[in-house]
């Protein structure tokens, strides 16, 4: 090989050798400031305002005003449709006021079948003129348990709208009257219908026959606990696990028309129990993509 030769091998073994590390060269990064992701349009107009709507009738009882709707609309646009902006816009319908007024007229509708409650004080007020009258001095006792029962129904409203009363404390007064004994007459009829509005089941024959003794002011054994009266049944019932594990279902039939999963139920009673907020129960349930309609 001549002198010529070899200078041109070598010049092209110095290319060679200069593009390979050139090629090995890491790349820079680099951050253009104010580049955030966009936000996910994938959802369509339609299923938001879907979605708020059917919120609204849901945990309302009505359609979203114009200018409600034109809001969240826009929000869920602008933000995007994740979970966390779905909780955020169920923690805003939940603070309506209309929410516990549409939520206390289901349980009353359900549990007394909307009663209307002037009668409660008229019956008050009936009550009241029996214990002016000495003829019935006899059965003074009886009226003014009756008549403190019907008067703690009463009062509950408005503790209750201001938020400062809970959904099992209603369910507490709401059993525990002249009225709902009067639907419910008899015993066996108030156990077995607590069972199947609250527990969302029947009771099995060991419950109900301790359930009717305690009713009837005999020691009984229920759901693990002792009691002796019907206050003692309606406290082992409303803080039962199957309490919550009904309230459970009751909130996916009302909102999902179908029952839960086993692992929905199981998650969600055990969180509805340990952190005793109702409110965050539906919150799980209305920010799912299933409710959502994705």
């Amino acid at each position: 090989m001549d002198l010529l030769d070899r200078k041109k091998l070598t010049h092209i073994y110095i290319c060679m050798l200069f593009l390979i590390i050139s090629g090995c060269k890491k790349e820079e990064t680099v951050t253009v400031s104010g580049n955030n992701a966009p936000v996910d349009n994938t959802i369509s107009e339609l299923k938001i305002e879907n979605y708020v709507n059917k919120t609204f009738i849901s945990v309302l009882g009505r359609e979203p005003q114009s200018i409600e709707l034109k809001y969240y609309k826009q929000e869920f646009l602008t933000k995007g449709f994740s979970v966390d902006q779905r909780k955020i816009f169920i923690d805003d319908v939940i603070d309506i006021a209309d929410y516990r007024v549409h939520l206390y007229g289901i349980n009353h509708s359900a549990i007394l079948q909307n009663m209307d409650t002037n009668e409660y004080s008229q019956f008050i007020s009936i009550y009241q003129i029996l214990l002016s009258d000495t003829t019935y001095y006899a059965f003074w006792n009886i009226i003014i348990f009756e008549q403190n029962r019907l008067k703690a129904l009463q009062q509950f409203t408005d503790p209750w709208l201001n938020g400062t009363k809970k959904i099992s404390d209603m369910h507490r007064l709401m059993v525990y009257n002249y009225f709902y004994d009067q639907i419910n007459m008899g015993s066996l009829n108030y156990v077995n219908t607590v069972f199947q509005q609250f527990l969302k089941r029947n009771p099995t024959q060991y419950e109900q026959t301790s359930g009717v003794a305690m009713v009837d002011g005999q020691a009984a054994i229920l759901l693990g606990k002792t009691g002796a009266t019907k206050e003692d049944f309606n406290d082992i019932i409303f803080s039962s696990a199957d309490y919550y594990e009904g309230a459970v279902r009751e909130l996916f039939q009302r909102f999902m028309f179908r029952e839960p999963t086993n692992l929905e139920l199981s998650t969600l009673t055990q969180k509805y129990k340990s952190q005793q907020n109702y409110e965050d129960i539906e919150k799980e349930i209305l920010t799912m993509d299933e409710f959502a309609g994705i």
